[in-house]
């Protein structure tokens, strides 16, 4: 399900371009603009996963865009 947040709610993460809300659960991602519900994972697990990927692209979307497709693959989004 995507859906907008409005930016005051969101608590930044350090590294890369998103965002995770650990109350309303969701990550955001900024140059793709887009936001997803976490599922069957910790905040922590998706934060880990998103920050092991940092630094293995060249831009921001493509950075996000890796992001989506890895957890989607392993059923967190």
């Amino acid at each position: 399900m995507i859906k907008e947040l409005n930016i005051n709610e969101l608590d930044s993460v350090v590294g890369g371009q998103y965002v995770i809300n650990g109350d309303t659960r969701q990550v955001a991602f900024r140059d793709a603009k887009k936001v997803f519900s976490l599922k069957n994972c910790s905040d922590y697990q998706a934060k880990e996963l998103m920050e092991s990927l940092i630094g293995k692209y060249n831009t921001e979307e493509e950075y996000d865009n890796a992001c989506i497709a890895e957890l989607q693959s392993r059923g967190w989004i």
